[in-house]
């Protein structure tokens, strides 16, 4: 199987109030755009 992060295992999208949610919980990170950039929980960049 294929694994893509921006995709369900279904291979739906994740709805956009769903991503701006996780968006939200992000930590800025110094040094970065926090418009483009934040931490999850376990210190992953997202982008």
């Amino acid at each position: 199987m294929n694994y893509s992060f921006s995709r369900k295992s279904s291979g739906g999208s994740f709805d956009e109030s769903l991503v701006n949610a996780v968006w939200q919980k992000g930590k800025i990170v110094v040094g970065y755009d926090p418009n483009k950039f934040r931490k999850d929980w376990v210190g992953c960049l997202l982008d």
